[in-house]
């Protein structure tokens, strides 16, 4: 619970959208891009050290059916295309998206050790990677 609140707490700090409905729904888009965008063994790997009301966030159906079937391909998305996604998601520019998704990135590396965060950021491509490690 405590890892939780952390979560939201350093949502807060990083980014203020206009409601709470639209912050949890960037959690949620940019949780999903993320699990797209990495190995399903990562994705699992990842998601399970986050509080489960935060980690759960990544899933949807189609996702959940691909991996239980083991056929979930990864999204080749850079970061603007990843940006860009998420603020269609949203029905927001990709400046306010790019901020939602650098607060979401940074509330992540919040409440996971260290070494995972590295190693998150080797997954992913350079441009993405850099907007990890602003986070």
């Amino acid at each position: 619970m405590e890892t939780d609140r952390m979560f939201w707490e350093q949502m807060e700090r990083r980014w203020l959208p206009e409601n709470d409905d639209l912050e949890r729904d960037a959690v949620q888009s940019v949780l999903i891009h993320l699990r797209r965008r990495i190995s399903q063994e990562e994705a699992e790997h990842l998601f399970a050290q986050l509080p489960p009301p935060i980690g759960s966030l990544s899933l949807e159906p189609s996702i959940l059916q691909q991996e239980i079937e083991g056929k979930r391909p990864v999204d080749t998305l850079d970061a603007s295309e990843f940006i860009h996604a998420v603020g269609s998601e949203l029905e927001v520019p990709d400046d306010v998206a790019e901020q939602a998704t650098e607060a979401v990135f940074g509330a992540v590396k919040r409440v996971l050790p260290i070494e995972e965060t590295n190693h998150i950021a080797w997954l992913m491509p350079t441009d993405l990677r850099e907007v990890w490690l602003r986070a």
